[in-house]
């Protein structure tokens, strides 16, 4: 006895609809052979989309982890008054990403722009949005580093 596939509810949604289709159809060959070729089409798409998207997180996580590997060690040295300071340069980029949303989260809620989910009434820009804060920070914090090179620390006084 084979097993019976399961199918997600996109594509059981897709399946009931070709099989309405198809109950509903004269019995010819060439209607019959384009619902299938359309569903074929579409579960295709929902699988492609699907993949893409679990592509999309693997890189990101990827990304993430290269940013962590590759600047986990670097330290960023500035000055308070006269006192010098340091910090990871990965909890600067998480830091400046955060009020970064704290400052998109104030513009929203005073309506100086709105994104789609927001048209109803407010609510609060996605968690998710972090992540694209600190990527541009990274992104920032190279480039700007190839432009103007860093300055070594001045000697203590």
């Amino acid at each position: 006895m084979r097993a019976r596939r399961r199918f997600t509810s996109v594509e059981a949604s897709i399946d009931a609809a070709a099989h309405w289709a198809l109950d509903r159809l004269e019995r010819r060959a060439v209607p019959a052979a384009a619902i299938e070729f359309i569903v074929f089409g579409l579960k295709l798409a929902w699988a492609c989309l699907f993949g893409g998207l679990m592509l999309a997180m693997i890189l990101a996580s990827a990304l993430f982890a290269a940013v962590v590997v590759l600047f986990g060690r670097t330290r960023v040295h500035y000055r308070v008054f006269r006192y010098r300071l340091w910090m990871p340069l990965v909890v600067g980029f998480v830091l400046v990403a955060l009020f970064i949303g704290f400052a998109e989260n104030i513009g929203t809620f005073a309506r100086a722009w709105q994104y789609p989910d927001q048209a109803d009434g407010w609510r609060i820009v996605s968690i998710h949005k972090l992540g694209a804060w600190l990527l541009l920070m990274t992104i920032s914090f190279v480039l700007t580093t190839v432009v103007r090179r860093p300055m070594p620390l001045d000697p203590p006084r």
